[in-house]
This record gives structure tokens, sequence and C-alpha cells, in this order.
């Protein structure tokens, strides 16, 4: 039964965003004066929030990183126009800015960019926006679950996926990809190199325990090696300049 503790957890859900699974496992033992709980308890007692907050258009989401493989509870809103998205803590150029990113991020083939190459956007934009400007959103992005940083790369992080995903689908359909095991969208994954087809690594790794052919073309399972691909390439762009 929905009670203080589920608001209190919501509270912070909405002040934070995006918190890795332990530390909200922590939070719901000190809310709940339990010394030790799992994920599955910690699910359960999210799921009589969900109940409570659905026609708020929230809900609270347990997902992993495409990038990392971490795991995070993330509280999202659950709209289809991805224009009023930031907009009630970001200001009018801050919003425009991350729009932006995320479309080069959605339309890009490698579904990532340089970090310096999203400070440069900062030039792009109609008003005036300076590159501390842009990388301040970054920051607050990178904590808040929007966007994930690795080795000096940007990628979409689990809360941006989740949220955006009606507006991916309303506004981005040639662009995204199904992953064929759970249907949901996957960005950054691991392809097969049979037929091409992209899904979440955690998926095809489940999916590997009982399984040792592909899920769509049904050929012997074997990952496609994309940074090696796209090395020849570069090397091959790299001979024809010159």
């Amino acid at each position: 039964m929905y009670n203080d503790t589920h608001r209190s957890f919501l509270q912070y859900m909405i002040g934070k965003g995006c918190v890795s699974l332990d530390k909200s496992i922590n939070i719901y033992n000190d809310l709940c004066n339990e010394s030790y709980s799992s994920h599955v308890k910690l699910e359960a007692f999210i799921k009589e929030i969900n109940k409570c907050i659905g026609e708020q258009s929230l809900k609270i989401n347990v997902l992993t990183c495409e990038v990392t493989g971490e795991q995070f509870v993330v509280l999202v809103q659950m709209l289809v126009d991805g224009s009023s998205k930031l907009n009630s803590s970001y200001t009018t150029i801050e919003s425009e800015y991350f729009h932006n990113l995320v479309n080069e991020l959605v339309v890009t083939d490698e579904k990532k960019l340089k970090h310096i190459f999203c400070l440069n956007l900062a030039s792009s934009l109609s008003g005036t926006f300076s590159r501390e400007a842009a990388q301040n959103v970054l920051q607050r992005c990178f904590s808040n679950g929007y966007l994930r940083l690795k080795d000096g790369e940007v990628y979409l992080g689990p809360r941006c996926i989740s949220e955006f995903t009606p507006y991916f689908y309303k506004d981005y359909e040639e662009y995204i990809v199904k992953c064929n095991l759970c249907s949901e969208l996957v960005f950054t994954g691991v392809a097969c190199a049979n037929c091409d087809h992209l899904m979440h690594r955690s998926c095809m790794e489940k999916f590997q325990k009982k399984r040792s052919k592909c899920p769509n073309c049904k050929n012997p399972w074997i990952e496609k090696e994309v940074d090696d691909e796209r090395r020849v390439e570069e090397e091959s762009s790299s001979d024809n300049d010159e």
C-alpha cells in the first residue's frame, strides 16, 4: 500500500532523476529500516509508486546503461513531445543545445560523439552560448542520466533513451533499431557478423546462456568487430585522400 515511505522515495527520485541501483537499494533500506534488501524487493516497492504516479505521466524504471552495463533507477516523463522536455530546469537556449546533441547522437551511424564535438555544437545555436555553458549542460546531463561519457565520447544515457522513446519513434523512425530480444530501442550494442542486426549486449549475454545462434538470422552467433571494420574504413579513406 502506498504510504509515506513511497512518497519519500519518490521525492528523492524527483530531486536526483537518475541513481545507481546500489544507491537506490541503500535509500530503500534506510527508509524501510532494513539492513539488506534485494533489487527484487526494490522493484516491487517501485511498482507500488508507479501505480500512483502514472496519471502524472511519470514512471520510475530500472534500466541498464548500454555503454557501461551499470544499472540505474531513473524517473522518466512519459511524454511524446520531445521539445517539452527539460524546460522546467533548463533555459531555452540550454534546451536547444541539448536537443541538438540528441539529434546528432541519433542520426550519426556510430551513435556517439567526441566530447570536443559536443562542445563545438555551442556555436551552432540561434543565440549566444559559450563552450563553458555547453560543458555545464553536459555535466548536468551526465549526472542526471540523460547522457553518458566514456573514453572521451558522449552517448545517449539510459534516462534519455527511456524518456524519449515515443519521440524517437515519432521523429527518427529511420534511424532507430529495436533489440531483437527485448524489443526495446538499442543504440549501442552488439551486432551479428552475418546479418548486422543490433542487440543489447546484456540481452545477448543472457540469450547465449541457452543458445549459440543469432536470434535474428539463426546462423551461429559471431559478433561483428565494429571497431576493426571502422579502422579499415578510416585507413581506406586516408589512402584515397593521399
